[in-house]
Protein backbone atom coordinates (compact mmCIF):
# COMPACT_ATOMS: atom_id res chain seq x y z
CA UNK A 1 0.00 0.00 0.00
CA UNK A 2 1.35 3.78 -0.78
CA UNK A 3 1.90 6.54 1.83
CA UNK A 4 -0.71 8.68 2.14
CA UNK A 5 -1.00 12.12 3.36
CA UNK A 6 -2.13 14.30 6.86
CA UNK A 7 -5.31 16.44 5.54
CA UNK A 8 -4.37 19.23 7.40
CA UNK A 9 -0.86 19.88 7.27
CA UNK A 10 0.16 17.37 3.88
CA UNK A 11 2.88 15.71 5.22
CA UNK A 12 3.25 12.10 4.20
CA UNK A 13 2.52 8.99 6.20
CA UNK A 14 4.06 5.95 5.59
CA UNK A 15 2.39 2.76 5.54
CA UNK A 16 3.58 -0.36 7.66
CA UNK A 17 6.56 -1.67 6.29
CA UNK A 18 7.02 0.67 3.07
CA UNK A 19 10.45 2.06 2.49
CA UNK A 20 12.59 -0.92 4.07
CA UNK A 21 16.15 0.90 3.93
CA UNK A 22 14.91 4.71 3.19
CA UNK A 23 12.83 5.21 5.56
CA UNK A 24 14.48 8.10 7.26
CA UNK A 25 14.85 9.91 3.62
CA UNK A 26 10.86 10.88 4.42
CA UNK A 27 11.15 11.04 8.11
CA UNK A 28 13.15 13.77 7.54
CA UNK A 29 11.24 15.36 5.03
CA UNK A 30 8.10 15.17 7.67
CA UNK A 31 9.95 17.40 9.81
CA UNK A 32 10.48 19.66 7.45
CA UNK A 33 7.41 20.05 6.61
CA UNK A 34 6.77 20.02 10.51
CA UNK A 35 8.67 22.98 11.15
CA UNK A 36 7.61 24.84 8.30
CA UNK A 37 3.83 24.49 9.94
CA UNK A 38 5.06 25.66 13.19
CA UNK A 39 8.00 28.71 12.15
CA UNK A 40 7.75 29.39 8.87
CA UNK A 41 7.24 32.01 6.70
CA UNK A 42 6.82 33.51 3.53
CA UNK A 43 6.00 36.40 1.33
CA UNK A 44 3.38 36.37 -1.16
CA UNK A 45 3.10 39.30 -3.60
CA UNK A 46 -0.27 39.95 -4.72
CA UNK A 47 -1.75 42.96 -6.86
CA UNK A 48 -5.17 42.68 -5.44
CA UNK A 49 -8.07 39.96 -6.29
CA UNK A 50 -8.54 36.28 -5.71
CA UNK A 51 -4.98 34.33 -4.63
CA UNK A 52 -5.02 30.70 -4.06
CA UNK A 53 -2.02 29.77 -1.71
CA UNK A 54 -0.57 26.84 -2.84
CA UNK A 55 -1.03 23.53 -0.45
CA UNK A 56 1.22 20.61 -1.56
CA UNK A 57 1.86 17.07 -0.37
CA UNK A 58 4.97 16.81 1.27
CA UNK A 59 6.33 19.74 -0.87
CA UNK A 60 7.35 23.35 0.47
CA UNK A 61 3.88 25.55 -0.48
CA UNK A 62 2.60 28.88 0.60
CA UNK A 63 -0.42 27.89 3.03
CA UNK A 64 1.66 25.62 5.26
CA UNK A 65 3.94 28.17 6.58
CA UNK A 66 2.60 29.73 10.30
CA UNK A 67 3.56 33.34 9.42
CA UNK A 68 2.26 34.79 5.65
CA UNK A 69 3.20 38.13 4.50
CA UNK A 70 1.23 39.98 1.87
CA UNK A 71 3.27 42.21 -0.17
CA UNK A 72 2.75 44.40 -3.10
CA UNK A 73 0.72 47.56 -4.51
CA UNK A 74 -2.94 46.36 -4.77
CA UNK A 75 -5.09 48.11 -7.20
CA UNK A 76 -8.22 46.43 -5.56
CA UNK A 77 -9.04 44.42 -2.50
CA UNK A 78 -7.43 40.94 -2.15
CA UNK A 79 -8.31 38.07 -0.49
CA UNK A 80 -5.82 34.64 0.07
CA UNK A 81 -7.80 32.03 0.15
CA UNK A 82 -6.22 29.11 2.42
CA UNK A 83 -7.17 24.99 2.73
CA UNK A 84 -10.17 24.34 4.50
CA UNK A 85 -8.45 22.65 7.48
CA UNK A 86 -7.75 24.15 11.08
CA UNK A 87 -4.68 25.54 11.69
CA UNK A 88 -3.04 28.88 12.91
CA UNK A 89 -1.73 31.64 11.25
CA UNK A 90 0.21 35.20 11.61
CA UNK A 91 -0.57 37.29 8.66
CA UNK A 92 1.21 40.46 8.52
CA UNK A 93 -0.49 43.02 5.27
CA UNK A 94 3.06 44.65 3.92
CA UNK A 95 0.91 45.76 0.90
CA UNK A 96 0.50 49.24 -0.42
CA UNK A 97 -2.06 50.79 -2.31
CA UNK A 98 -5.16 51.59 0.04
CA UNK A 99 -7.04 48.36 0.09
CA UNK A 100 -7.05 45.46 2.45
CA UNK A 101 -6.84 41.63 2.58
CA UNK A 102 -8.88 38.81 3.04
CA UNK A 103 -7.99 35.53 4.34
CA UNK A 104 -10.95 33.33 4.06
CA UNK A 105 -11.25 28.90 2.75
CA UNK A 106 -13.06 28.40 -0.33
CA UNK A 107 -16.31 28.35 1.22
CA UNK A 108 -16.19 29.59 4.58
CA UNK A 109 -16.30 33.39 6.06
CA UNK A 110 -12.75 35.20 6.18
CA UNK A 111 -10.73 37.75 8.41
CA UNK A 112 -10.19 41.39 6.78
CA UNK A 113 -6.57 42.50 7.84
CA UNK A 114 -5.77 46.21 7.06
CA UNK A 115 -2.21 47.41 5.28
CA UNK A 116 0.11 47.40 8.00
CA UNK A 117 -1.47 45.55 10.43
CA UNK A 118 -0.93 42.15 11.68
CA UNK A 119 -3.33 39.61 12.64
CA UNK A 120 -3.69 36.15 14.13
CA UNK A 121 -5.99 34.38 12.44
CA UNK A 122 -7.16 31.03 12.91
CA UNK A 123 -9.19 28.33 10.53
CA UNK A 124 -11.90 26.05 11.68
CA UNK A 125 -11.79 23.93 8.90
CA UNK A 126 -14.65 25.71 7.32
CA UNK A 127 -14.11 29.32 8.72
CA UNK A 128 -11.58 31.79 9.61
CA UNK A 129 -11.63 33.90 12.52
CA UNK A 130 -9.89 36.52 14.44
CA UNK A 131 -7.97 34.51 17.31
CA UNK A 132 -8.36 37.72 20.01
CA UNK A 133 -11.46 39.88 20.30
CA UNK A 134 -10.55 43.57 18.78
CA UNK A 135 -10.11 44.98 22.50
CA UNK A 136 -8.21 42.27 23.84
CA UNK A 137 -5.05 44.05 23.62
CA UNK A 138 -6.54 47.40 25.11
CA UNK A 139 -7.54 45.54 28.20
CA UNK A 140 -3.94 43.67 28.63
CA UNK A 141 -2.31 46.82 28.85
CA UNK A 142 -5.26 48.40 31.08
CA UNK A 143 -4.77 45.99 33.51
CA UNK A 144 -0.83 45.98 33.60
Amino acid sequence: MASSYTTRLRVEKQTNGENSGTWNTIYSAVFEMLEEAIAGYVAVATTGGSTTLSANNNLTDQSRPMIIKATGTLVSNATFTIPAGSKIYVIWNATSGAFTLTVKTSGGTGVTVTQGNKAIIFCDGTDCYQAFDGDFFIQQLANG
